[in-house]
């Protein structure tokens, strides 16, 4: 019923097989992407949900210059929208989460609205963990918060009428923001990636009913 799910960002975090194994070209990692969209698509059922959690933005690549790399052969997702021709050298980020919007409906899903997850430990304080600010000629922004990519398959209602979102008491829940602290930045030991167990309550919440499975 509910696949919720976040993928490495391509930005050089060892997962087990060095800090290379999360750095591949730009349209590699892409192709990566629409793989595990398509795959994720063919285990829902009808009326299920798909829930990526990806950044709004990545770095482009691990050269000074900040260019994309590409593989030579240019060829994956990018060419095929025809993205490789309108790519400038002085890019420093990619829309990831936006592309990724765009692969899901390419993936035969429904798009549904989103959420904003903005890193918080309490309401109305947004947590950076970068404190990379640029300069005065180039500010950057600081990443605050990440996207939540909502689709369904087929349809966008589920079987039954006992779903849990009649209790008012999650009315806040159904917002499309969520102040939801990060984890800490100590990872456990069985597993590399840091994540909120809060954000797959709230998803499952949501989403599914009693023996649903997710």
């Amino acid at each position: 019923q509910l696949v919720c799910t976040s993928p490495p960002y391509n930005v050089s975090r060892d997962y087990g097989e060095g800090r290379e194994g999360d750095r591949l070209p730009l349209d590699e990692y892409l192709a990566q992407i629409e793989r595990w969209i398509t795959g994720c698509a063919m285990a829902l059922r009808p009326g299920g949900v798909l829930a990526l959690n990806l950044p709004f933005n990545i770095a482009t690549g691990p050269t000074r210059s900040g260019n994309f790399k590409l593989s030579k052969s240019w060829r994956g997702p990018l060419a095929r929208r025809g993205v490789t021709g309108r790519i400038h050298p002085t890019w420093s980020t990619f829309p990831l989460s936006a592309w990724a919007e765009l692969a899901v409906i390419e993936a035969g899903l429904l798009p549904r609205r989103g959420i904003t997850w903005v890193k918080s430990p309490r309401d109305g304080e947004a947590y950076a963990t970068s404190l990379a600010m640029g300069n005065a000629a180039n500010p950057v922004a600081r990443p605050a918060s990440e996207r939540i990519i909502l689709a369904s398959k087929e349809r966008c209602w589920r079987d039954g009428q006992h779903g849990r979102l009649l209790d008012w008491s999650l009315i806040d829940v159904a917002k499309d923001v969520w102040f939801i602290s990060p984890t800490s930045g100590v990872r456990s030991s069985w597993h590399p990636a840091s994540f909120p167990e809060e954000l797959p309550r709230r998803l499952i919440t949501l989403f599914t009913n009693i023996d649903d499975l997710v």
